[in-house]
């Protein structure tokens, strides 16, 4: 009897691009704590009360890709469109995900399972998650070069 190798089966390949938000969503868990921590800390900017210092800014003296990103959240919360986006163009993006994590963790597990698998298969379709990533360190690197 011939053992049939599955590494060479061109149904098993290994995807380009792996699912990102879609694995978050799938960890009912992690959802909840992110989307949660999420809220929280930008409740409290919300009402002026600075509640996260950026660590790797704290340690290297330079902004991380999402330096920025609370408060252009907080200024979309309130209908500041344009200074947010100046302030953080990557805000509504990350509003989105953030509101689709929030979303997804409350909802009934096998509907949650649904979303997921959606999200999966556009993710390794398109490659979005790892583009948006890949644009996120390259406009880190714009600012971080005084680009803008």
């Amino acid at each position: 009897m011939l053992e049939h190798n599955n590494s060479a089966d061109p149904r098993r390949r290994k995807d380009l691009f792996p699912p990102l938000l879609a694995t978050l969503i799938s960890d009912r868990r992690a959802a909840r704590a992110l989307s949660g921590a999420a809220v929280v800390i930008v409740l409290l900017q919300l009402i002026g009360i600075p509640a996260w210092h950026c660590p790797f800014d704290a340690a290297l003296g330079q902004p991380c890709p999402g330096c920025g990103l609370t408060r252009a959240l907080v200024l979309l919360l309130d209908g500041q469109w344009q200074a947010g986006l100046q302030t953080h163009p990557w805000a509504p993006l990350a509003a989105a995900a953030l509101c689709l994590l929030a979303i997804s963790s409350v909802l009934p597990a096998p509907l949650c399972r649904c979303i997921a698998a959606r999200i999966a298969r556009f993710e390794v379709r398109t490659g979005f998650s790892v583009l948006v990533a890949a644009a996120l360190i390259g406009h880190w690197f714009g600012r971080l070069g005084g680009l803008w």
